[in-house]
């Protein structure tokens, strides 16, 4: 599998869009390094689950949600409970800021991938 550094993962984001409040998209908030290294929980979590090349997008600043992206499918991972959902509904990453933003997470349709 592929895990590509955190320079390369801002490649689905639209150029300018920034994370809903109370979501963080920079280095310091997503921590690439303890989450997505070789050992890193989101890389154990995605192997598990067969999905290849993820990326970070954005994860709760004060909360346990990720966002992440692999192979143009978007998910939320909860990371106390270990559950990862699959976002049906809106699929582009601005439509899902934009719901979250506007109406929160529960806004966005999912499936219960684990």
């Amino acid at each position: 599998m592929d895990f590509a550094p955190l320079a390369n993962q801002n490649r689905t984001h639209p150029p300018n869009w920034d994370p809903p409040p109370g979501w963080g998209n920079d280095a310091e908030t997503l921590d690439p390094e303890f989450y997505w290294s070789e050992s890193g929980d989101g890389t154990r979590v995605t192997r598990a689950l067969g999905l290849d090349s993820p990326s970070a997008v954005m994860c709760q600043t004060s909360d346990f949600l990720y966002l992440f992206e692999s192979k143009g499918v978007y998910y939320v991972w909860n990371r106390v409970e270990g559950d990862v959902w699959k976002i049906t509904s809106p699929q582009a990453i601005d439509a899902i800021v934009a719901s979250i933003k506007s109406n929160g997470v529960k806004s966005l349709q999912m499936q219960l991938v684990t």
